[in-house]
């Protein structure tokens, strides 16, 4: 499965931990003047969160960002940039959120390289566009 924010290409074992808890659609409820109850569905654009997740659980590791990809995405959110975020067959645009990019190194040691591991979160907001 691919998962990718922009030109990020990110492991495929991250989870989206929050897949399935936003709502897709938005309603409201009215209620007539004889008492029916009348509900407006509309398909929502935007909004949603994106949280991405890499775990150290157990010595199982579940995900991983490196160094660089933690810096690609660190000058998206510096930036505010939109860009394309796929999750498998999912494509959709998002931001990185300001402040949702919270990451410790997996092997701590002075001097992180590029290539090192990471274990944190990752949140991304829909942007609707």
């Amino acid at each position: 499965m691919t998962i990718s924010v922009g030109a990020v290409t990110l492991s495929d074992d991250l989870i989206w931990e929050n897949e399935f808890e936003d709502a897709s659609i938005g309603q409201g409820v009215n209620t007539t003047i004889l008492g029916n109850i009348v509900i407006n569905t509309n398909p929502l654009s935007g909004g949603r969160t994106v949280q991405l997740t890499a775990r150290n659980t157990g010595g199982a590791i579940y995900g991983f960002f490196t160094r660089l990809q933690i810096q690609n995405l660190k000058t998206y959110e510096a930036n505010g940039t939109e860009v394309l975020f796929t999750y498998g067959t999912q494509s959709f645009n998002v931001v990185v959120k300001a402040g949702g990019i919270s990451v410790k190194p997996l092997l701590p040691k002075v001097g992180q390289g590029y290539s090192d591991y990471y274990t944190g979160t990752v949140i991304l907001l829909e942007t609707g566009a």
